[in-house]
């Protein structure tokens, strides 16, 4: 993948004729790289304080109970070559983003600087980049460059949604069938109902694309939609680290409040944006507002959409996520009952400690002890790692007869 954009951007900023600093005069000219939209409206795209607030809040949410992610964590032997792993997942996270930034800039420069002219015109959300590409190789004579870039979006698209798809796979067997059903099956049958699932998710994500070509781009559609899961997931990880008053009760009445909360939101921006809600266009230069036949797309007039469908992509996960721990700790102050629950000073953030009823300074560390007598116990189900399994094998010689 990584090949594949940098190619483009490189090859991409040279078409465009000037260099770098080409790039950037003309999206500082044309307002497409404008860093002082500090405003406070969430009704706006992209701003500052949506894009530092917002996302810091969504990528928290996304790296730290994700199941994607957490697999990748507990697949480590140690907590530091997990922070070493998340260090230079983020760093190669900005990395991606910031390539395919500038790829976006390089063709609207090549189009600002081409005259603007009608047959070049924009097109409409993601289908600009492959536009960009093949236009690239056309004019320099790089045949070979569109099949590196589809490559390289194949593979970063494989390997996604292999990682999900196997994270799901494994919730269905851990968490639902194991946990909540207290099923044990044999491991042939868990296999293959784990290749049922991974099969049946694979299909709902084909049949997606039809779906998705009906919404506004792919980073603001994914974004949106994740934000379900990830805040929701988030908030109640964060009740059980910060509030000792929530049991079951605050859990799942909070849990969903915030998916309710943020799935309304989501699927609203979604509705809305297939209806024409469209952001306001940036301005052009002069020869482009002459040369250009562009057409704002926006067909619906935002004061006529409820104000919640109004909100940029970077703020429903932090709606979900609050309202998960508002109505979660609410709801478990009041219906929760305390004697039931067993508190650990070591399950709850040390921020907390110091207001903690002194039962769970008490109780401090009874889990992990729990947990650490309970190591050498068999799992339930086949071993996968061969080193929990016993070096001596003992054969059985005795005569049945």
């Amino acid at each position: 993948m990584f090949v594949g954009v940098v190619l483009v951007a490189a090859v991409g900023t040279l078409a465009a004729g000037g260099g770098a600093r080409a790039v950037l005069a003309v999206a500082a000219e044309t307002h497409r790289a404008d860093l002082n939209n500090w405003s406070f409206s969430m009704y706006e795209r992209q701003t500052g304080w949506g894009s530092v607030v917002g996302g810091m809040l969504y990528w928290t949410c996304f790296n730290s109970v994700n199941q994607t992610m957490v697999q990748r964590y507990i697949s480590l032997p140690s907590k530091r070559q997990v922070l070493y792993a998340l260090a230079i997942f983020c760093c190669g996270a900005i990395l991606a983003i910031s390539l395919c930034v500038w790829c976006g800039l390089a063709a609207w420069a090549a189009w600002v600087q081409g005259g603007c002219h009608p047959a070049g015109k924009p097109l409409v959300d993601d289908r600009l980049l492959p536009a960009f590409v093949t236009w690239v190789a056309d004019t320099q004579h790089l045949p070979g460059l569109a099949g590196v870039f589809l490559a390289g979006v194949f593979g970063a698209g494989l390997s996604s949604l292999s990682a999900v798809l196997n994270a799901c796979a494994l919730v269905v067997i851990e968490d639902i069938l194991h946990g909540w059903l207290k099923l044990q099956l044999r491991p042939f049958t868990e296999g293959m109902l784990a290749r049922g699932c991974t099969a049946l998710l694979a299909v709902v994500s084909v049949v997606m694309l039809v779906v998705i070509a009906k919404l506004g781009g792919v980073l603001g559609v994914a974004t949106a939609l994740s934000a379900i899961a990830a805040s929701t997931t988030c908030g109640i990880f964060t009740l059980g680290m910060v509030c000792w008053w929530v049991g079951p009760r605050g859990a799942l009445a909070g849990g969903v409040a915030g998916a309710l909360m943020a799935g309304t939101v989501s699927l609203g921006t979604q509705a809305a944006a297939a209806s024409g809600l469209r952001a306001p266009p940036i301005p052009l230069t002069e020869q482009c507002m002459r040369n250009s036949s562009y057409v704002f797309l926006g067909t619906l007039d935002p004061e006529t959409v409820f104000p919640l469908f109004r909100l940029s992509y970077h703020w429903i996960a932090p709606m979900g996520l609050f309202t998960t721990l508002l109505v979660g700790s609410i709801v478990g102050y009041c219906f929760d009952n305390k004697k039931q629950i067993k508190l650990d000073a070591e399950l709850f953030t040390p921020v907390v400690w110091r207001f903690l009823p002194t039962e769970a300074l008490v109780n401090a560390g009874d889990t992990r002890r729990a947990l650490s007598r309970g190591a050498g116990s068999p799992p339930p189900s086949a071993p996968l790692i061969m080193g929990s399994v016993s070096a001596e094998i003992k054969v059985n010689t005795d005569d049945p007869s």
